[in-house]
């Protein structure tokens, strides 16, 4: 009802144009909606879907001068309301006098998913397996100076006073591999005025 009593307030906002059976054309500001009494819609679909008058329909029905109480539903009155509780909860069994049944639920039979398969766990104290050949005990040999105990990459330059890049096969300096950038520094600088 506390619905209903709002939806009544609010169609006093609304003004309808009857068509001279039981159609009406509801006209909320600038929208116009469509209610029929006799089969009891409304184009906004309220009263359709809930059962309960929307605001277009309680406009169409002042309009018409009907009672409201015969467009709602049964299910919404007292009477009906209490018919819900007039049924009460029958006693129940315990669990021990329950019916039982011998046969034993199994568990569904194994499918083979499509996909690809999951990753065993090891269990604990399992090792892992060896997917690398280990190094331990094997004697690394350098291929600069052809001695143990390094490898080329940790191979220390004869002197550190001159101090050579390898690249191709050939020794070629330091100053030759500065070149670059002292080119690039003289161009910038006599771009900038600086020479």
């Amino acid at each position: 009802m506390k619905k209903l009593n709002k939806y009544i307030n609010l169609a006093q906002y609304f003004t309808a144009i009857w068509n001279g059976k039981d159609g009406y054309e509801v006209k909320d500001k600038d929208i116009r909606y469509t209610v029929d009494i006799g089969v009891k819609t409304c184009s906004c679909r309220y009263w359709q879907l809930s059962s309960i008058h929307c605001h277009h329909s309680v406009t169409a029905i002042y309009l018409s001068s009907l009672p409201l109480e015969d467009y709602i539903v049964d299910c919404y009155s007292v009477v009906d309301y209490n018919k819900i509780y007039d049924y009460c909860m029958l006693p129940m069994e315990g669990m021990g006098q329950w019916p039982t049944d011998p046969r034993q639920p199994q568990p569904p039979a194994y499918v083979k998913m499509p996909w690809r398969p999951r990753e065993e766990r090891r269990e604990p104290g399992e090792s892992k397996k060896a997917t690398k050949v280990s190094r331990v005990g094997s004697v690394i040999t350098c291929s600069k100076c052809k001695k143990t105990g390094h490898n080329s990459r940790t191979c220390c330059p004869k002197s550190k006073a001159k101090r050579t890049i390898m690249e191709k096969g050939k020794e070629v300096s330091n100053f030759i591999s500065l070149v670059p950038f002292m080119y690039a520094f003289i161009v910038h600088s006599s771009y900038f005025g600086w020479l």
